[in-house]
């Protein structure tokens, strides 16, 4: 397929995923957030607590996903990086070039020992092998808070490790998406080696790349995370042509979803995506995103995540006026679907939140004591 010039101005993709990653020493604790009205108990088995999520794209794309770990006693854990490959899938589907895709993700699943599926990762209990395919530009130890901001600025002698060094060289006429999925607590987002991005120096990453309007046109970025509305909420500008949504408001958790029980194929033990990111992912897979604007698909997602959490928007809300193409390109296959066939249907699927990073903190030091 063709690329139109117009394709070519979408730079990024930026994805995290360090949500299964064991600690180890003594992980950091954080004060325990306040318990929103859909948590479950405290006594509920470890088994039942989940873990929170990050990605990223101009019509650079950036991505960086975090790893689960399959544990024979803590089965029941959302995958991130299900969601970071099947959001390659949909960028690469949608046009954009592979240059302009950079993906981070821990890269632990396909070939665990306690996949069923060896080398195949899949997003919907229906669904197919999302993990072929994808590019491997930062790995492993690589996926960290210095190399996603030096990824994210397009600033390749900030970089360390073994990566692609693949970077966001955009410029001032390029749209910009990111996309973020991991654990998630006041004011942080996780990484796998087990260091926080800090919400104001995610800002300040933001300020830096926007220049005055030299390193972007507009930037969008949607982040999966417990408490991700703490990430921006009185601290994104809306000057900066940023226009950010979360899973989140910033003291609930977010939701997995297809999880046991839920259709789920029966060798699988654990939850194979989260709401909030199958719920975008999806709607962009099968809509015509030449029509459908940042704000419409906000609103479906809102509509299908419903009441488990809060969906929320910041900064420059003109920018939610734009097409989604600008920023993920789009299937021509739905070139014939028309705004009226828009419709999604509240979520029918059961969820389980997912926990903050104290919650997750909690859960290892818990599983260290009866290993």
């Amino acid at each position: 397929m063709g690329e139109s010039s117009y394709i070519e101005t979408a730079r990024i993709i930026i994805s995290v995923d360090s949500a299964g990653r064991t600690h180890h020493g003594s992980p950091p604790l954080l004060p325990p957030p306040p318990t929103p009205h859909h948590a479950v108990a405290d006594d509920r088995p470890l088994s039942q607590w989940l873990p929170c999520p990050a990605i990223g794209a101009r019509r650079w794309r950036h991505e960086v996903g975090r790893p689960d770990r399959w544990v024979e006693r803590l089965r029941q854990l959302s995958s991130p990086e299900a969601n970071v490959c099947h959001a390659y899938q949909i960028l690469k589907t949608g046009g954009l070039k592979e240059e302009n895709i950079v993906v981070f993700m821990y890269d632990d699943i396909a070939g665990n020992p306690e996949n069923p599926r060896p080398g195949v990762i899949i997003n919907h209990p229906k669904g197919g092998d999302v993990y072929a395919g994808v590019p491997k530009d930062y790995t492993g130890d690589d996926v960290n808070v210095n190399n996603f901001v030096a990824a994210l600025l397009g600033d390749r002698s900030r970089l360390t490790g073994t990566g692609s060094g693949k970077v966001i060289l955009s410029g001032p006429n390029d749209h910009v998406f990111v996309y973020y999925a991991d654990h998630g607590g006041p004011g942080i987002l996780g990484m796998p080696n087990g260091e926080f991005l800090y919400a104001k120096q995610l800002v300040q990453t933001l300020e830096k790349k926007y220049s005055g309007g030299a390193g972007y046109k507009s930037l969008v970025i949607y982040v999966e995370s417990c408490e991700a509305g703490t990430i921006f909420d009185g601290l994104l500008p809306r000057d900066i042509a940023v226009y950010a949504t979360t899973a989140s408001n910033s003291t609930e958790f977010s939701y997995a979803a297809y999880c046991p029980d839920d259709d789920e194929p029966s060798e699988f033990h654990t939850c194979l995506g989260d709401l909030y990111s199958v719920a975008w992912m999806e709607d962009s897979e099968t809509h015509n995103l030449r029509v459908e604007s940042l704000k419409e698909q906000l609103e479906r997602v809102r509509n299908r995540t419903g009441t488990h959490s809060h969906v929320m928007e910041y900064g420059d809300l003109d920018i939610s006026a734009q097409k989604v193409h600008a920023f993920m390109g789009t299937n021509p296959a739905n070139d014939n679907i028309t705004v009226a066939d828009l419709r999604v249907q509240p979520s029918a699927e059961r969820e389980l939140p997912r926990d903050t990073m104290a919650r997750r903190a909690e859960e290892d030091r818990r599983f260290d004591l009866i290993s």
